[in-house]
């Protein structure tokens, strides 16, 4: 009796008869059950058969039925060939991976990446990796009876770190459980749901380049809502993994000058500045690709002018605001060294000049308004600056004629050109008034300085009236005219002086004492009234 075995096998056969036996010995693919029953019932020696199918591995999983009939036809060789375990010696490159074979867990890589797996079914077997900052791969491994195989698999990176001259760029794979984490920021209602939602990031993601985006984020988030101390703590976090970072040294600079701490807010905009500078000239390190490393340099340090812009009127902003001009001096005089080509260098020259003079530095002030003026010519609160320490100082005369001289004519004549930008046309006509009287007042003591009393009496009158409602200044003018009046002499002067006179003794301090003093003067040379 053949039994149910030697029934398949014949059955076999017959199917066979339309392949000839040797194309099927010679084939590289695997061999189908058809096959297979054909080589044994065309009774292939045993090695044979072994060696073909060593050689070509199987398309199909043996059943119980044809290993009993292959026991039954005494091939228990060509049974455990064919039922012989396979081993996969596996190659990742990356530690930790979990390996999955046809979806059941079977070890984890350890440091070198490589792990063997044996005791493998052959045939078709689904290996899967899972590791974390990867992107999660599988791939289809067909495995000979008995076979050991070398399989090597490259897991692609679901998050990237590139490098760059001013820090590196951390990007998340689309799919990928960072990239999900990620995504709910979309649907944070709240800054402050967006910063819990960040938190978490951080802490699932601790030991990833994903927590210094996180941090990167939860720096701007803070500094949005003005929660400095939070911006700063998170831009250390992202410091402590990458010191060139130019972005958080930017971003640590504005929490400092939003808190007020200027000291500190100068020095992280100078270790900015630094960063930058040396951008501009840093190579491509060693190894690297000098062609990408140019791309990601240029694309660097153009996206970095935003920031520095943006950084420049912060810094500006929150200096010129310090209230003690002692403060306020050396931090803009730092302010043109780091920015020496912001739009806001010529602002920062007019504080440096206002501050000087409130300062009582004479040579001070004229230094800064000097530079200011090389810079715009046409600055208007310079321009009487100058003329107006030079006029009291009674120094360089020529000099402070012609500054003056030059601002009266642009007010008449171009004002546009020395009007300062976003001023109303209401402020700019008052500005005007009171620039028109002080060139005219400086002017006027100019000529008093160089012995021209009458000409000076026609200036200290012509700026009186654009000087009205400016108590302070109107008074320093009106003082002026009254010693010039009476310095000329004539009891009409000094009548005219003895008017104005008491007009600024009325004003109080700083020319009310000295008008009074000099008025007594000015009294006794007109004698006892008739």
């Amino acid at each position: 009796m053949l039994g149910r075995m030697g029934r398949v096998l014949l059955v076999g056969l017959m199917l066979l008869l339309a392949a000839p036996l040797a194309r099927a010995q010679e084939s590289d693919r695997p061999l189908t059950e058809g096959e297979f029953i054909g080589l044994v019932n065309a009774k292939t020696p045993e090695e044979k058969l072994i060696e073909i199918v060593r050689a070509r591995g199987l398309a199909f999983t043996p059943s119980t039925d044809l290993k009993d009939g292959l026991v039954n036809l005494k091939l228990r060789k060509l049974l455990e060939a064919i039922t012989a375990p396979a081993t996969v010696e596996l190659e990742v490159g990356v530690s930790g991976a979990d390996v999955l074979v046809d979806g059941v867990k079977r070890g984890s890589t350890p440091p070198d990446g490589r792990l063997t797996l044996s005791g493998l079914e052959p045939g078709e077997r689904r290996l899967t990796l899972r590791a974390p900052d990867y992107i999660e791969t599988a791939e289809d491994v067909f495995l000979k009876p008995g076979e050991a195989k070398r399989v090597a698999i490259t897991l692609r990176p679901a998050v990237t770190v590139t490098p760059g001259p001013l820090g590196s760029r951390v990007s998340v794979a689309a799919g990928t459980p960072a990239d999900a984490a990620l995504g709910a920021l979309d649907f944070a209602p709240t800054p402050q749901a967006r910063i819990d939602t960040l938190k978490k990031i951080v802490a699932d993601f601790s030991l990833s380049p994903v927590a210094q985006l996180a941090n990167e984020m939860l720096q701007q988030t803070y500094l949005s809502e003005t929660m400095y101390d939070e911006a700063l703590a998170a831009g250390e976090q992202v410091l402590e993994r990458d010191p060139r970072h130019f972005r958080a040294r930017v971003r640590q600079a504005h929490a400092y000058l939003g808190k007020g701490e200027l000291e500190k807010g100068v020095e992280a905009t100078t270790q900015a500045r630094q960063l930058m500078v040396s951008a501009q000239t840093s190579v491509p390190p060693m190894g690297s690709d000098p062609d990408a490393w140019q791309r990601e340099k240029n694309r660097s340090l153009e996206a970095a002018q935003g920031e520095w812009a943006s950084l420049a009127y912060t810094a500006f902003v929150a200096l010129s605001q310090a209230p003690d001009p002692a403060r306020k001096r050396p931090l803009l005089e730092q302010f043109i060294e780091i920015f020496p080509d912001s739009a806001y260098k010529g602002a920062a020259f007019v504080q440096l000049a206002v501050t000087a003079q409130q300062l009582g530095d004479v040579e001070g002030t004229l230094r800064w308004a000097h530079e200011g003026l090389e810079a715009n010519p046409h600055e208007g609160t310079l321009l009487v600056l100058a003329a107006d320490v030079l006029s009291d100082a009674g120094k360089d005369l020529a000099r402070a004629r012609e500054l003056a001289t030059r601002l009266i004519e642009l007010i008449q004549d171009q004002p546009d050109k020395v009007r300062p930008e976003g001023l109303a046309d209401e402020q700019w006509a008052a500005q005007q008034r009171i620039w028109h009287g002080l060139a005219l007042s400086a002017l006027g003591y100019v000529n008093m300085h160089e012995g021209k009393g009458a000409a000076a009496i026609e200036e200290f009158r012509a700026a009186a009236p654009f000087l009205e409602g400016q108590a302070g200044l109107q008074a320093r003018n009106l003082y002026r005219l009254g010693y010039a009046l009476a310095s000329a002499g004539g009891r009409t002067n000094l009548q005219e002086a003895q008017k104005v006179l008491s007009q600024v003794a009325a004003m109080g301090p700083p020319y009310g004492p000295p008008a009074r003093d000099l008025l007594t003067k000015v009294e006794a040379a007109l004698g006892p009234r008739r």
